[in-house]
């Protein structure tokens, strides 16, 4: 990726930040969308390891410049997340949030990866489906199933298991898989039951443990 390709990839990644940042002006409210956040994470984290193997084609303070953008991008959306969370009382910090900051701050190459990246996007996508048909349910005190998308359940099921994912893309994903297993042909009784049950019995405690993220606390890439 030579400089003037990169400078193209930034132009086109901060375009994509603005048409969805007046998009959520434009509709005050809407929700975050899960695919578009690994969309923007990937180009970001190809224009970084591309630049590093371009021996610092970009300088630090330019880097520095874009993860800022990426992390204000990143930060409200990890914030509905985690409201979202909240108000369901499972745990502390949602899976979306923690494989967010996962994916923002990894240097692991997988990530450039584009069926890795189309796993983890899938996963994000559904897992945050599941969690706003879990808001619409609470708010109407409705039990409706979850989610019963079986084929598109277990396509995703099968790419996890079968595609030698990097462990600790594995680790990322972990709790976004168990709570579209646990809300595969659930109703939210049955869900909160079982994922509360999980998290409480979990010996992976990081997403119950994280900071308050934002732009300035995320590890240097």
């Amino acid at each position: 990726m030579e400089k003037t390709y990169i400078n193209h990839a930034i132009k086109e990644l901060f375009e994509r930040i603005k048409q969805i940042e007046d998009y959520r002006k434009n509709n005050p409210g809407c929700d975050p969308n899960a695919y578009e956040m690994v969309e923007i994470l990937s180009i970001y984290k190809s224009i970084v390891s591309q630049s590093g193997k371009q021996q610092q084609t970009l300088k630090s303070d330019e880097l520095d410049y874009i993860r800022e953008v990426v992390g204000n991008f990143l930060q409200p959306r990890m914030s509905q997340f985690n409201e979202l969370n909240t108000q369901l009382q499972i745990t502390q910090k949602s899976a979306l949030c923690e494989y967010f900051n996962f994916a923002f701050s990894s240097k692991d190459s997988a990530l450039e990866d584009e069926k890795v990246e189309s796993i983890c996007a899938r996963a994000c996508g559904i897992n945050f489906f599941i969690q706003q048909q879990l808001r619409e349910n609470l708010n109407k005190n409705s039990n409706d199933i979850l989610y019963s998308n079986d084929y598109e359940y277990e396509k995703l099921n099968y790419d996890i298991t079968n595609s030698n994912l990097p462990s600790e893309v594995e680790k990322a994903i972990k709790n976004l898989k168990a709570e579209i297993e646990t809300a595969h042909n659930k109703t939210p009784k049955g869900y909160i039951q079982e994922i509360t049950k999980y998290y409480e019995n979990s010996n992976d405690k990081s997403s119950q443990n994280k900071k308050d993220l934002s732009a300035n606390n995320y590890e240097r890439c």
